[in-house]
Parts: C-alpha cells; structure tokens; sequence
C-alpha cells in the first residue's frame, strides 16, 4: 500500500468493518463483532475521533514520551492503531500470538492485510520465507497439538504454517512504528505501549493460548498475565499459567525468528507437544 492508493474508507470504523465483511476478505460475524468491540475500546483510548482513525503520535496518551527527540515519524495513514487479525478458526483454537511491531506500516487494518498476503500470496504458494513461515510453524504445531494430530510425520509445510495463521488472532505489542531502520521500538515505546493497550486487546479477545514472539513481548506477556511459577524454563522456550479476565490461559514465550535463535524454539516447542504435557482439545495445556 502507498500514498497513490490511499483509500480513505480503510482508515474508518465503519470502512473497515465493511471492508472485512466482504466476500474477497471472509470475516465471519463473529470476527467482525470482536473487530467493533476492539475498534469501540480504541475510540474510548481516543485512537479514533468519531469513527476515524488519528496518528498514534498525536492521538496516543503516551505520544509525547514516545515520539521525543530524533524519532523519524511515518505519514499519517500508516500510523494508526493496527486491529488484532482474527481467523476463521481462532474461536475453536483460543490460540492468540503477539509480535513485536509492525515494520514501516500501520493503516487500521494492517494485520489482516499482512497476515492475509502470509495465508494467501506467501505461504499458499509454498514460500518459506522469514517471519510467516517460522511462526506459522509455531501456530500450526500447537494446535495440530490441540486436535490430537501432533506429532506430524515429517517436516511443518508452508500451507501447514498458513493453516496456522487462520486459526489464530494476532496482534503487535507496541503499536507504533518509527520510520527509520527496521521500526524497532524505542524502550520508550516498550515501556509505555503494551501496559495501556495489551491486556484490554487479550480482554476482548479472550485466548486460552497466548503465544509471545520474541523475548521483550514474552516478559510483558508474563506480567500483564501474572506468570510467577515458570513450568518450562529453557533457552527459547518459556512456558506459564496465567490468568485473564478470571480464566486459566496458557502463556508459551518463543524467539522471535528475525534473530536466528528461531530454530532452538522450534526444537523445544515441538519436544514439550510431543511429552506428556500436550496442548489437550481444550486448547489448555496440562499442567
């Protein structure tokens, strides 16, 4: 997407809702219900001023703080709050990952946008590239878990990992991405995003998985969720109960795979789902 297709409509409430209800997207009615809900907790953070969406850097509480100093800004169209994808087999799985931040994008519909070029024009057509490969293993392997198909004979599949984008949400833990380099998060931005608006996402959202990518989404995963007795403790793989809205939810801490330490979790994952404690059809795992 750039400046020369701005499309006015994707930036709103209402445009997106029906943007996502179209037959060429697919969001189901309950996906667009959680989307609304999402968009209404937004608009009261003021994110959005009567159904539109404002910059992050203007609109956001914590922008000044943020956005201090020589952080290059984005345009305003690509610095909105970005709403969680939600597939079409995430109400059966309860599977729920969070990233990092959005690199050099960030329109209002952002995630579907991406995650559906992972599903459809990547990972369709047999790409196993970087990002939506590796974490797609991750998503396919717990919730082949799930539904007893676990172990897989033989290796995890680009439309394997595409399945397990769709059945999962997905969403960034710091909202705002600085144009410069590959948008890292400022610890600013570390420090100010995700206690404001993560658990208000989980909340609505309501995972029994919650699968954090990569180690600073992981620890602020574990204290938003209250994590305090790790059950598995290992290089790339860190795994805890938490609580959420007065429910059980199962946090799984893993590399995130832009750093080359992708592999030591795959291999962890994929020995704690072949153990004794399996991810049971409940989408809970043992304890």
């Amino acid at each position: 997407m750039t400046d020369d297709v701005f499309d006015p409509d994707e930036h709103s409430a209402q445009g997106l809702l029906a943007k996502l209800a179209q037959t060429d997207v697919g969001a189901g009615p309950w996906e667009v219900d959680l989307t609304r809900r999402l968009l209404s907790m937004y608009e009261a953070h003021g994110l959005l001023r009567d159904g539109r969406a404002r910059p992050l850097y203007e609109a956001c509480d914590a922008c000044i703080d943020c956005w201090a100093g020589a952080v290059p800004k984005p345009p305003a169209w690509r610095a909105e709050i970005s709403v969680p994808w939600i597939g079409s087999g995430y109400r059966e799985s309860g599977i729920c990952a969070i990233a990092i931040n959005l690199n050099k994008y960030g329109p209002l519909g952002a995630n579907w946008w991406i995650v559906r070029g992972h599903i459809h024009d990547r990972l369709g057509k047999g790409s196993r590239r970087n990002f939506e490969f590796r974490v797609g293993q991750y998503l396919a392997a717990i919730r082949a878990s799930q539904e007893g198909r676990w172990p897989i004979r033989g290796e995890i599949e680009p439309q394997l990992a595409a399945r397990g984008w769709e059945d999962c949400a997905f969403f960034e833990a710091v909202k705002c991405s600085p144009e410069s380099g590959v948008s890292a998060p400022t610890g600013t931005m570390w420090e100010n995003c995700p206690p404001r608006y993560v658990l208000d996402e989980l909340e609505i959202l309501r995972p029994r998985v919650v699968v954090a990518i990569g180690v600073g989404v992981g620890n602020w995963a574990r204290r938003l969720l209250g994590v305090e007795d790790l059950e598995v403790d290992r290089p790339g793989l860190r795994r805890g109960p938490g609580r959420l809205a007065g429910e059980d939810v199962d946090v799984i801490c893993l590399n995130h795979p832009s750093f080359g330490n992708w592999k030591s979790s795959r291999a962890r994952l994929f020995a704690m789902l072949g153990s004794s404690e399996d991810v049971p059809a409940s989408g809970a795992v043992r304890r």
